[in-house]
This record gives structure tokens, sequence and C-alpha cells, in this order.
């Protein structure tokens, strides 16, 4: 239900995975202090505070990520666009690192659809972009093409 239990419980779930995340950057940075932190999380932050218990806002206002990566998988370049707007808010000082589903299980991209996707990114000024999944079609084919193209160096 949604009642006051809910909410309760709710905070409780969300607290104890931020203190996961918390106590993960301390204990790595006393280890090493120079270690990159990031976390690959859902796309939609007001939501996924509660849905999945995830508010990496927080992680990232109070400097526990290094890196934000937002599992933004769709086929739509609308969404994408959305959500990018969203998260560079969101993320702060915190740099952003937009994933494309290009054989997530919501969406199967072509590699063109892929590339509009990097160049969204591109526009919105993010730190890069992370190709999800990679297996054996993307390594064979998507990735050489992105080679040859739009990841290629100059």
């Amino acid at each position: 239900g949604d009642g006051p239990l809910r909410l309760q419980w709710l905070d409780w779930r969300r607290s104890n995975i931020t203190a996961v995340v918390k106590a993960t950057n301390e204990q790595a940075r006393a280890i090493k202090p120079h270690i990159k932190i990031s976390a690959a999380v859902f796309r939609n932050w007001p939501s996924d505070r509660d849905s999945v218990g995830q508010d990496w806002k927080l992680w990232c206002d109070n400097g526990w990520l290094d890196l934000v990566c937002p599992m933004d998988y769709t086929e739509s370049n609308t969404t994408f666009e959305n959500f990018v707007t969203n998260q560079k808010t969101w993320a702060g000082k915190v740099p952003l690192i937009p994933g494309i589903g290009a054989s997530a299980s919501r969406s199967h991209l072509t590699p063109e659809h892929v590339i509009q996707q990097i160049n969204i990114t591109r526009r919105h000024g993010t730190k890069g972009f992370i190709i999800f999944n990679y297996g054996v079609p993307q390594a064979k084919e998507l990735v050489p093409m992105l080679g040859l193209g739009i990841t290629a160096k100059r």
C-alpha cells in the first residue's frame, strides 16, 4: 500500500543502499585514495529513489561517486535526450557517462541509431558514453564500425 509504513520501508531501504555506497567510498579511498568510484544507475532518479532505492543524486552531491553511469537504454532518441538533459542536472559536478542500450533487454539499436545517441551525449557535454551489452555481435560489427568513424582517433 501507500501508507506510512510503506514510506518508512522505502526510507529504510534507500538509507541501507546509500550506507553501502558511502561505506564503499570511504573504505576504498582509505586503501587507495585516488581510486575512481562509479555506479551504473537506473535512469530516472526521482522515481528510482523509491522504485529501486537508488538515491544517486545524493551520492553525487556527497562526492561518493566520481562517475555516474545511468542505464539509458531506449530506442527513442527523444527519450534518451530528455534523460541526459535531466541527468546532467542531477549529477551536478560528477561526470555523467550515459549508457546506450545497443542490445539491452529494452532496446536493440542499429549502428546508425547508436551513432545518433553518441552524438546526443556529445551535444550535452557528457564525459563519454557506455555501450551495453558488449557481446559477440558488438565486438565483431558495432565497435569496429564505430572505430572507423565516430570514435576514431583523430
